[in-house]
This record gives structure tokens, sequence and C-alpha cells, in this order.
């Protein structure tokens, strides 16, 4: 298994859980508050980039913007005892804005480590 298609597996895996614990009834197990949008969505906008490696990071951002209004609309509109908040919205995409830049930050340094690597191989240094 690759390490794309392992990211991949724990990006779905940690959408689901974002999707089940922001739409179930508290009574069975569904979380909120800022805690909770706040690890959920930098989580997301880390693992999203890495997970989907070709995809722009603006991209990125825009879909988890989505996904959290997506939550909230859910959240308002169906009958769960749950409702959409503007706030919520607001962590959601603090929390996606804060990953997303952390993951730009990854994409420099690793860039920037390749290219001295594959300069010092080219001027004939073994370190």
């Amino acid at each position: 298994m690759s390490n794309e298609a392992l990211l991949r597996g724990i990006w779905l895996i940690c959408v689901g859980a974002t999707l089940w614990f922001a739409l179930v009834p508290p009574q069975m197990g569904g979380l909120g508050g800022a805690g909770y949008h706040g690890v959920a969505f930098m989580v997301l906008g880390l693992l999203t980039p890495a997970a989907f490696p070709r995809l722009s990071l603006l991209l990125v951002w825009f879909a988890l913007l989505a996904l959290g209004g997506a939550i909230e609309v859910g959240q308002e509109f169906t009958d769960l005892g749950r409702s959409g908040e503007w706030a919520d919205m607001r962590f959601n995409t603090i929390a996606a804005t804060v990953g997303v830049i952390y993951a730009w930050i990854g994409r420099v340094l690793i860039k920037r480590v390749r290219n001295e690597k594959a300069s010092s191989v080219s001027n004939g240094s073994s370190d």
C-alpha cells in the first residue's frame, strides 16, 4: 500500500468521524463546541493536502469551507436535535485556514529539502 493510499484511508476515516460527531444527536455521541470544530478542521486542513497532493491548497481550503457549511446546514435543517451556528462556521473556517497554512509550510519545506538534496548530489557532495 502506498503512502498516498494510506493517507487517503486515514482522511476518509477523519471525514467520516467529523460528519458523525457533527450530525448525530448528543445522546448518540454527537459532539459540539469550538474545540471539536477546531481539532476536526485543523486535522482535515493538514491531512487533505497530504492525501491529495495534486490538489491546489486553495481548492482544498474552499472544499473544507463547503464541508463546514454543509455540516452547519445539515444541523439546522435536520430533526436530529442539532442546530447550525455561525460561530461554529467561523471556528471551522479558522481551523481549516490554519491547517492549510501549515500544509503549505510543509510543502515549502519539503521542496526546499529536495532542492538542496538535488543540488548537493549534482555538485558531487555525498551529504
